[in-house]
């Protein structure tokens, strides 16, 4: 068998979670032509609550595990996810590119939700804190926090123990001393919004 369902996923044999990507499309382009209705009778704060309850929803379930699949793959999911921010939120009153329409609406794109489902869901966890004294002293903390084992394909860094590190180590030094989840959700959105703005 080459492929297998569990938990709501299909697994490959190689693991790249191609065909569960394929699937997920299919199901958002579904979800597409419902969208195009009832975008024109929704007010903002509704057609927000549409996106996160249809579609928000739908990519984060399982994001930390198919969301390190090839970046060919993951293009795949940003091209979609354009597509029905575009439906939902631009319209003749407004000639935004699609860039702002997510800054606007305050929506993460594809990989910045991953690493914010990432951040979140691993933020206290000492584990992948650990710090090697000799290396610090020779880099700046703006590039050098934290120790990111040495992985040597694909396979190695879609585990936990290198993508968690490495997404850490990617934030600004007040990030990563928050004592609060709900601070740290909010600044850490904004954090990304600030991103693809630039």
């Amino acid at each position: 068998m080459s492929e297998a369902r569990y938990l709501g996923f299909t697994i490959d044999e190689k693991w790249n979670y191609k065909k569960h990507v394929k699937n997920l499309i299919t199901r958002l382009r579904k979800m597409m032509p419902c969208l195009y209705k009832v975008c024109k009778v929704l007010n903002k704060k509704n057609k927000l609550n549409l996106y996160y309850a249809w579609i928000e929803s739908i990519l984060r379930y399982g994001i930390e595990v198919y969301g390190f699949a090839p970046e060919s793959v993951l293009e795949k999911i940003q091209k979609v996810q354009n597509k029905i921010v575009k439906i939902l939120f631009k319209d003749n009153r407004n000639d935004l590119k699609t860039e702002a329409l997510y800054v606007t609406n305050k929506i993460l794109k594809f990989k910045q939700l991953r690493d914010f489902v990432v951040i979140i869901n691993n933020y206290f966890e000492n584990k992948f804190k650990n710090i090697i004294e000799t290396k610090i002293q020779y880099f700046r903390k703006t590039t050098y926090r934290y120790t990111v084992p040495f992985v040597n394909n694909e396979y190695g860094k879609r585990n936990r123990s290198f993508y968690v590190p490495k997404i850490f180590n990617s934030l600004s030094e007040p990030l990563l001393k928050l004592e609060k989840i709900n601070k740290l959700k909010k600044l850490l959105k904004q954090h990304f919004l600030q991103q693809t703005v630039r």
